[in-house]
């Protein structure tokens, strides 16, 4: 599939199709847990200026793939701001569950794993109108806490929590 995406990147000249085929390649790249690339199409995505929605979904997903073997820390700084800055915007209140889920992954591959956790709890207790993203988080979270603080007790609250909210 990216063999044909970037036929057909090389071929447009709308900006519109670059940035949905440049957000592809980032679900891409991201979904094979290569970060740095993904993150890198993330930003070309922003290059083009698009729509909102597609603009706040390669911010989450530039941030959800930080990495700290390739981000100074003056970068990520920068990360942190926006999605701070995204959080404030009143525009997005019905979005913060995704904003702190985005800022609990950008933790995570900073290696930050208490960072991670708060924001995945964030992103439980805020989420109103979102059960998947819900689920999402509480699933993550439970995940960290179980396989990185090997608190079970814990983990299996978040994990139940999820439960509830997929198998009503």
């Amino acid at each position: 599939a990216v063999e044909y995406i970037h036929l057909t990147l090389e071929s447009t000249r709308d900006n519109d199709t670059k940035a949905r085929l440049n957000f592809l390649m980032a679900q891409i790249y991201q979904k094979l847990d290569r970060r740095a690339v993904a993150a890198k199409y993330y930003r070309k995505v922003l290059s083009y200026s698009p729509a909102y929605v597609m603009e706040f979904n390669a911010r989450l997903g530039e941030a959800s793939c930080a990495d700290i073997a390739t981000l100074s820390p003056a970068d990520i700084a920068k990360l942190e701001r926006q999605l701070d800055n995204m959080l404030r915007d009143g525009k997005n209140e019905e979005y913060r569950d995704q904003i702190y889920y985005a800022k609990g992954e950008m933790y995570l591959g900073l290696k930050d794993a208490q960072r991670a956790c708060d924001n995945y709890r964030l992103s439980v207790a805020v989420s109103r109108s979102n059960p998947a993203c819900k689920a999402r988080s509480a699933i993550r979270l439970g995940q960290v806490l179980y396989e990185q603080y090997e608190n079970y007790t814990l983990a299996q609250i978040y994990y139940d929590t999820a439960m509830q909210i997929i198998a009503p």
